[in-house]
């Protein structure tokens, strides 16, 4: 080693801290069963436990990596699951379980097999799950189903004339130009009556009334020996005639976060009478993509639109309502900077230049012909000017199950990727997650998806987002110039998938999805190990470091500070670029990465 160490970290922890660290990181071993020795074993309890889908994952993957097991008995073996599958879609059909029913029935699809179920198809299961919806009075997504219903082409005349009118009923005039939109595409007549209301333009002043201050009391909090009032401020907007309005997950996360001990109770200030408290109560919430769904028992003077037609585009005018600092009905506006950001775990945000400031979450952000556009939640404090907020197309994907109750779940397939010439590359899988169980590996592409080509993280998170439920997908891989197709069950996303990886995996494995180097061992002492350097992603922290291919590297603490949502990481590099003088660096990287679908 050089003499010359050059110190950047800011701050330098004991060497036996260091030591003790890295020995746990990479001592963490799995023992993997050899696959023609439990794998059939595994299919029969899958089938066993009604666990079909898992079942025909493990006997594809058997049938693709050609291991030692008689194919009469795979064959028997899919036939059983593929019956059981059948049966289970019908089951959560009786129980009026919609989303999971699309999600078994999606799955049959995809292993070809829908015929089993003359009964069925995915329109029809969609029909009755907005019925169903619409049944239970939740309006709001029971028209994103009728429109889901519609895509096939085989909804009736009858049904969208019923869409219509529903939609025309909500005053939710983005709900009612989709349903004349899908109308006149399929040739059907649309009553100029109908026409006219798809166009006309709701006053500001009514809006404002559809618009209410959140107030989270946290009792009292001691700061430098006084108490004080421990209050959280944000915005909503009212979706649903019934009284149901939508926030930020982060607005009343003291309400429902099961790690919070403290007080805490929720209530909202209408705009016309700001004085009075009314209590409401959180119904569904999702800390993924920000989002809440609040209730209270009144009913609103006005509800915003929650259905777009068109994806909006940079330079649009734009218009957001909310309650910065507790100054209620402050309306403020300016244009749609970017699109696209990359700023939540889950898909893109839209970046804004109309004032936003502390209060105004969760606040509506809609155009000039109040159609919604979605839901502010972030700026940057640093700079004015640039804020955030989500994209209403994410907000009516996960909709639904915010009026179901209780968190939302998303499903994943368990891998980090990486955008690329070729298509998504795989750069890790989480061991005992989807792509892992499936045999899939890094350096693997992803080129589809059900056959359909995603060229981004965002769309793979987008495609996914569909599925309420556990359910089978398709997905084309390239291997060393070979493609094949391989089922992969879904499963549940965990909060912070990273975390996840963290606590099944060698540590050092993490660091590629994570800094974007991949790392591997070359010697050193047991419990300080040195690692080289075999591959830098452009763009990464790792490049923006100078790190290239064969520099030295010596890992020598971790932490995550999860209040934060950052993890950091101590190393000890040897640039070839600098001469390779000693460095001591710390680096960071987002906990709530966005590269894992």
């Amino acid at each position: 080693m050089s003499g010359i160490v050059k110190r950047i970290s800011i701050f330098v922890f004991p060497l036996i801290f260091f030591s003790a660290c890295v020995s746990s990181f990479d001592n963490v071993t799995y023992y993997v069963p050899p696959l023609q020795n439990v794998r059939i074993g595994d299919i029969e309890k899958f089938i066993s436990d009604h666990d079909y889908l898992s079942a025909l994952q493990t006997v594809d993957r058997l049938e693709r990596e050609k291991k030692n097991v008689p194919p009469e008995r795979l064959t028997d073996l899919r036939g059983k699951a593929v019956s059981g599958l059948a049966a289970a879609v019908e089951e959560a059909a009786a129980q009026k379980n919609w989303g999971m029913a699309l999600a078994l029935y999606a799955s049959l699809e995809v292993i070809g097999e829908q015929d089993k179920l003359p009964r069925w198809s995915r329109e029809e299961l969609s029909l009755a799950y907005a019925e169903s919806l619409e049944a239970d009075k939740s309006l709001a997504p029971a028209i994103l189903y009728y429109l889901k219903a519609s895509l096939g082409g085989t909804l009736s005349r009858e049904k969208l004339v019923h869409a219509m009118d529903l939609a025309a009923g909500m005053k939710d005039t983005g709900a009612l130009q989709s349903v004349i939109e899908e109308m006149q595409r399929r040739g059907f007549s649309v009553p100029a009556e109908m026409l006219a209301r798809s166009r006309e333009v709701t006053p500001l002043s009514t809006m404002i009334g559809g618009t209410v201050t959140i107030w989270v009391n946290k009792g009292v909090k001691i700061e430098k020996g006084s108490a004080m009032l421990d209050r959280s401020i944000g915005s909503g907007f009212f979706i649903d005639a019934r009284g149901y309005l939508l926030t930020n997950y982060h607005v009343i996360e003291s309400e429902v976060d099961p790690e919070y001990e403290g007080y805490s109770r929720i209530s909202i200030r209408l705009s016309d009478n700001p004085d009075q408290k009314i209590p409401a109560r959180v119904v569904g919430w999702d800390p993924i993509l920000d989002l809440a769904l609040v209730k209270v028992e009144l009913e609103p003077k006005f509800v915003f639109s929650s259905v777009r037609v068109a994806p909006v585009e940079p330079g649009e005018k734009i218009r957001v309502i909310g309650s910065p600092g507790g100054l209620e009905n402050t309306v403020t506006s300016g244009i749609i900077s970017a699109t696209g950001r990359r700023l939540l775990q889950i898909g893109d945000v839209l970046q804004i230049d109309a004032p936003v400031n502390p209060g105004n979450s969760g606040g509506p952000m809609f155009d000039e012909s109040g159609m919604l556009l979605g839901i502010v939640f972030a700026g940057v404090e640093q700079f004015q000017g640039i804020n955030f907020a989500i994209d209403s197309r994410w907000i009516n994907q996960v909709l639904p199950q915010l009026y179901k109750g209780n968190a939302v779940k998303h499903f994943w397939l368990g891998a980090a990727l990486l955008e690329g010439g070729e298509g998504l590359e795989i750069l890790y899988t989480v061991p005992g997650e989807p792509a892992d169980n499936a045999g899939l590996r890094a350096g693997d592409i992803v080129k589809s998806i059900n056959g359909k080509s995603l060229a981004k993280i965002g769309d793979v998170q987008g495609f996914l987002e569909d599925y309420e439920a556990a359910a089978l997908v398709s997905v084309t891989i390239k291997r060393e110039g070979n493609e094949f197709d391989a089922y992969i069950r879904l499963q549940e996303r965990p909060r912070v998938p990273v975390k996840l990886a963290l606590e099944r995996d060698v540590r050092t494995n993490v660091i590629f999805p994570l800094f974007g180097m991949k790392i591997d061992k070359v010697g050193g002492f047991p419990l300080s190990p040195h690692y080289v350097v075999r591959r830098v992603i452009a763009g990464s922290i790792a490049e923006e470091l100078g790190l290239s291919e064969n520099d030295p590297v010596n890992i020598r603490n971790w932490y995550i500070d999860e209040k934060r949502k950052i993890i950091g990481l101590d190393v000890l590099v040897q640039r070839k670029k600098s001469g390779f003088v000693e460095t001591y660096i710390r680096i960071f990287s987002y906990l709530e990465k966005d590269n894992f679908v």
